[in-house]
């Protein structure tokens, strides 16, 4: 569907303030009236063109098949190495994200209060001057440092942009949100090994798998995890992986797993040291791993002649089997068992990354030094290190000495997003005045999301760059559209997966339907203004030419191959392990249109056990008592409190927020595949497949066990209030066996805004449990209540 200018102009008789396609957007795409000449008139030509997938940060390849111009499939494209042709159901339906009626048609500016929804359309000549005019007489003031860049995390060549232009501006303040990966993992794995980034877990060559997040359907790469999982079952005759899945709920990753094994809400890293507690002491760790490669598991000596507990006698003095028992729920004879599986089912794999709420770093650090008993540490099969793209760097910048206004937060086992509107809200340690907010809607993806609609009020200028009128977005001032993910460039390099480094790059697979712009190009556009930043931070007229340029460092690192088959990936790695490299291309010029042609880059060798790469603690070693934790405790708290219990993995006990008598059951919140990290959920055949276990459609709902519910007197399809001390929303009632008769789940992610075309009535967000007045909720979970309506 083509938008001509004479249809361009037709919108204001028909969207909200002339903003949205509205009812004329959806006339278009779904009466087949209005658009038949059209679609039957052209010659019948079919093409195929290469894009990226941008339904969810994943990167995952695609071919876009159109007709005569127009797109009309999306699949999987069968050479990135992460698809291999494949695709989930979210990808599958990425045109409605192009075709979306509620998509605004250009930038736009409040004119009302904020949250009301009262628009005005603009050129982008004025919403990129107010842009650059406000931000030029913040740095007049010399008040760079207050400017908030609030964005996704994005190893890519535009997360790279956003990093440099907030160096060069000189603000410290840029605040990224993965919406795929756990943050606790993020600390943990630099607390213990010194590497600050997300480790990829080898799936399908490990043997034996102890899974405490539903990894097939809420975090990761859902396509690339199920692939995965699928040649972990079937893909070594000889061998059939184990799953071994324990939570509270009977997610759809459970039911998949050759067991599934309940646990009480909040002591996943009990049970984990216990098992722990177990293989130490029965002495079925890998002792030469233990020696040569590890520090901190024996008690140890530090320069000032203090003795330290080491993590052996901790865990033997702390987590024995008949304590663990009883904190978790799970069975004694269950816990030896475990136990004895993993140590024996070599390699084998732990895996605890919880999305959306964090169970916190103490749960990762367990979890590294669970592996690290096993030597599942940068092994076949085991927790390896993702390598970097390597991209040309951007030119040098000094950046701002300011303290970011999260830096003593940096050891917070929740999200940012807590502490983010604590210190909006006080105005610690300054105030901040303007906010860019690009690809990430804290309102949807986030829990605990606490005051952040308050936060947002105190902050004179917002800015949103989203092509949808999300619940962030109400709160803007101006909105600057970007391209859906089919209309412009794009690179993509995706969270931690295969150990070796991916690089996904596309141009664009149609033209832009609306008067929208690449976000990259306005930044850059913005960037060229001399009073703002400098020239030669930033010397590149558009997006593309900055792609190019970037991918030279690429060119001339002599590694890796443009996409291709599984055959050929594997014919490289061999000759990259053998000292050889063979490339397809002459020149970068052929290189250039290899990678358009084919779709992105990667270097399919990894070589493991290179322990300097793998571990960069002080020690040089795997560090079950992590020394950075202990010089960073010593800087932020007096020394006192820098005990070892603090350092070493341990359990914390859960505080639940709200009176036991009055709340007395658990809230657990889950995301559903359909929605995870899905920026745009207007898309109503999501909504049609919301979830494989129940009977649900258009609307959100609330898991409750049938004993339970028939105590209470609440049936199945039951209008009922879920209550918080904080909060309560108002639900259907879905009875499953598969959730903890004192705990009820709800769904995160479905989002809908009340004046979509699509979406007629609000759909209950979790978060709405937590928006009174809270304070914080770091290390707390929520006690509700639930009745009938």
């Amino acid at each position: 569907m083509q938008v001509t200018r004479r249809d361009f102009l037709t919108f204001a008789g028909f969207t909200l303030a002339g903003i949205t396609l509205g009812e004329w957007g959806r006339s278009k795409i779904l009466a087949r009236e209005e658009y038949k000449d059209t679609l039957y008139s052209g010659i019948g030509k079919e093409e195929f063109r290469l894009s990226i997938c941008g339904q969810c940060p994943a990167g995952c390849g695609i071919v876009v098949r159109l007709m005569d111009g127009n797109p009309k499939k999306i699949d999987g494209n069968p050479l990135c190495p992460l698809s291999r042709g494949k695709l989930c159901p979210k990808g599958q339906n990425g045109l409605q994200v192009l075709y979306d009626p509620d998509r605004l048609t250009g930038p736009v500016k409040r004119k009302g209060k904020r949250g009301e929804n009262d628009w005005e359309k603009i050129s982008w000549e004025e919403a990129i001057n107010t842009v650059s005019q406000k931000l030029k007489e913040l740095k007049e003031k010399q008040n760079s440092y207050r400017l908030l860049i609030l964005t996704q995390e994005n190893k890519g060549l535009s997360g790279k942009l956003w990093k440099q232009f907030a160096r060069a501006y000189g603000t410290p303040n840029l605040v990224e949100g993965n919406l795929l990966r756990d943050p606790g993992i993020l600390w943990a794995s630099y607390l213990m090994q010194g590497i600050k980034d997300y480790p990829a877990y080898d799936i399908e060559n490990t043997k034996y798998i102890l899974c405490f997040s539903p990894f097939l359907e809420g975090w990761y790469s859902p396509t690339w995890a199920q692939r995965m999982y699928g040649n972990f079952r079937r893909k070594r005759p000889e061998i059939r992986g184990k799953l071994v899945q324990i939570e509270p709920r009977l997610s759809p990753t459970a039911a998949n797993a050759d067991e599934w094994i309940q646990i009480n809400t909040g002591t996943e890293a009990a049970l984990v040291l216990g098992l722990a507690y177990l293989i130490i002491k029965e002495g079925r760790y890998d002792e030469n791993f233990i020696r040569e490669h590890t520090f901190g598991f024996e008690d140890w000596t530090d320069a000032q002649k203090r003795t330290h507990l080491g993590f052996k006698n901790f865990v033997l003095q702390e987590y024995d089997t008949e304590k663990v028992s009883s904190l978790t729920g799970v069975p004694i004879v269950t816990i030896i068992r475990l136990a004895r599986e993993f140590s024996e089912l070599n390699p084998a794999l732990a895996i605890a990354e919880q999305r959306p709420a964090s169970g916190g770093f103490y749960l990762q650090m367990a979890i590294l030094a669970l592996n690290a008993l096993v030597s599942s540490l940068d092994v076949k099969g085991g927790v390896i290190i993702q390598r970097e793209v390597p991209f040309k760097e951007f030119p040098e910048v000094s950046g701002s000495k300011k303290e970011s206004i999260l830096n003593q937060e940096r050891f917070s086992s929740q999200e940012v997003f807590p502490h983010l509107t604590k210190a909006i809200l006080e105005e610690k340690p300054y105030p901040i005045e303007i906010v860019l907010i690009d690809k990430i809607n804290p309102f949807s993806h986030c829990f605990p999301i606490i005051n952040f609609k308050e936060a947002l009020e105190k902050i004179p200028f917002i800015v949103s760059f989203s092509p949808f009128l999300d619940e962030t977005s109400l709160y803007a001032d101006l909105i600057l559209p970007d391209h859906t993910f089919l209309e412009k460039w794009q690179d993509v390099v995706p969270s931690a997966t295969l150990g070796s480094p991916v690089l996904g790059i596309s141009r664009p697979a149609v033209d832009p339907f609306l008067d929208t712009k690449n976000t990259a190009d306005v930044i850059l556009e913005i960037a060229h203004d001399r009073d703002i930043l400098a020239y030669s931070t930033l010397p590149w007229k558009n997006y593309g030419e900055l792609l190019k340029d970037s991918l030279q460092g690429i060119y001339l690192s002599r590694r890796g191959m443009t996409y291709g088959t599984s055959f050929q990936g594997a014919w490289m790695s061999q000759m990259e392990k053998g000292g050889w490299w063979s490339p397809t291309y002459t020149n970068f010029e052929e290189f250039w249109n290899q990678l358009l042609e084919k779709g992105g880059w990667w270097d399919p060798f990894y070589e493991h056990q290179k322990w300097d790469r793998v571990f960069k603690t002080p020690s040089g070693k795997f560090e079950f008592y992590s020394q950075i934790f202990k010089n960073q405790l010593a800087s932020i708290k007096p020394s006192k409190e820098n005990s070892d219990f603090k350092i070493l993995p341990h359990w914390e006990s859960v505080v639940w927020e709200g009176d036991e008598n009055s709340f007395p059951l658990y809230l657990n919140v889950f995301e559903l595949l359909m929605f995870s990290a899905v920026l745009n959920s207007n898309q109503p055949y999501l909504y049609e497949h919301i979830t494989p276990h129940l009977s649900v459609q258009w609307e959100s709902w609330v898991e409750i066990h049938p004993e339970k519910a028939k105590a209470l007197g609440i049936e199945e399809n039951d209008e009922v209030w879920v209550e918080s001390v904080l909060g309560k929303i108002k639900t259907k009632a879905k009875l499953y066996f598969g959730t903890h008769p004192e705990v009820v789940s709800l769904p995160l992610g479905l989002s809908g805004l009340s004046q979509s075309s699509w979406i007629k009535k609000e759909i209950s967000n979790p978060n709405q449990l937590v928006t009174g007045n809270s304070g914080n909720l770091e290390n707390k979970y929520l006690r509700v209540k639930i009745y009938k309506a």
